[in-house]
């Protein structure tokens, strides 16, 4: 398993979040969520908070790169850097892993530009490196620039990676968060994201969140069905 220090499951307290990171692990399917002690969650310390830039934002645009794509890194270092913040108990040191680190086989690693700079990150990772029941699309790596937070580019982040999930056809995506993340879990909510029981890396981790939005609820059932053997 990765170790702990590769772990990025940050949120700025504005409301911009990213993913626990690690390499693929084994599936367990059917396992029940292992109940979170209240402790754990509340106690850790708050991140600073930062506040936006004033003004009208522009509109975004999106490009794809690779992981290991300079720009990539910088926002990758910049959210373990938060991550630090709010988990300091998986994040020893104070310097973030060199690159970006990650199984990154068939995914999208999507950027934001604004005004030509980019702001955002967000990847949409393939079924090749596991899921909850099956292999599902799992979104990582969302994260907003410090000085662009809670200016709604967290939500547009999501919005265009669950296009491209349908454009892939999943019926469904999955993501981990942290527990001490409210704002993010409640934007995942707000966007039809619900709770499900934990799966590869975050088994076991009592401050991990693992949750799943359907995108065809048809293909979906017919999923579950194969699954099941129904």
């Amino acid at each position: 398993p990765a170790p702990a220090t590769a772990q990025v499951r940050a949120l700025a307290p504005t409301g911009v979040f990213t993913h626990a990171q690690g390499a693929a692990r084994p599936h367990h399917p059917g396992m029940s969520p292992k109940p979170i002690p209240h402790d754990a969650c509340r106690d850790g310390p708050e991140a600073a908070r930062v506040m936006a830039s004033a003004g009208t934002l522009g509109s975004p645009s999106f490009r794809q790169v690779a992981p290991g794509h300079a720009d990539a890194v910088a926002l990758f270092g910049e959210a373990w850097l938060d991550a630090r913040l709010l988990y300091p108990e998986s994040h020893p040191g104070h310097e973030p892993p060199a690159g970006n680190p990650g199984d990154w086989r068939d995914t999208a690693y999507v950027l934001m530009d604004l005004d030509g700079r980019p702001v955002a990150s967000g990847a949409l990772r393939g079924g090749a490196t596991g899921g909850w029941v099956g292999a599902l699309p799992e979104l990582k790596r969302i994260y907003v620039h410090r000085a662009m937070q809670g200016q709604g580019l967290g939500r547009r982040m999501v919005a265009h990676l669950l296009v491209l999930a349908e454009a892939w056809g999943a019926p469904a995506v999955v993501l981990e968060t942290g527990c001490r993340q409210a704002p993010a879990l409640g934007l995942y909510a707000s966007m039809g994201f619900e709770r499900i029981p934990p799966y590869t890396g975050a088994i076991g981790d009592e401050l991990s969140v693992c949750m799943r939005k359907v995108l065809d609820e048809t293909a979906w059932r017919q999923r579950q069905a194969m699954d099941t053997g129904a």
